[in-house]
C-alpha cells in the first residue's frame, strides 16, 4: 500500500485484509475534494519480453482512492486498526 495526502493505493492478495467500506467512509470525511474510488478484483501483469504470456490474477483487491489534503496519519491509523 502507498499513502499520500492526495492518494491511497494498494494491491492485496487477500481482499478481506482491509475493510474498504470503512476506508471509503473515512476518506469521504477527511478529503477536501470529492474522492474517486477504483476497486478491481482482477489484475494482469505483463512481461517486457516478447512472447511471454501475462500473469492474470483473480480474487485479489487492487484499489486506488484519490482525494485532496487527506490526513495521512488518520489513514494509517484506520489501515492498521
Amino acid at each position: 500500500m502507498f499513502i499520500g495526502s492526495n492518494f491511497l493505493c494498494g494491491l492485496l492478495g487477500d481482499p478481506s485484509a482491509v475493510n474498504l467500506d470503512e476506508i471509503k467512509a473515512v476518506v469521504e470525511k477527511i478529503s477536501t475534494k470529492a474522492p474517486k474510488f477504483v476497486v478491481k478484483d482482477k489484475v494482469s501483469f505483463k512481461y517486457k519480453e516478447k512472447g511471454k504470456a501475462p500473469v492474470n490474477a483473480t480474487g485479489v483487491c487492487q484499489f486506488m482512492i484519490t482525494g485532496e489534503n487527506m490526513n495521512v496519519e488518520k489513514l494509517a491509523e484506520v489501515l492498521t486498526a
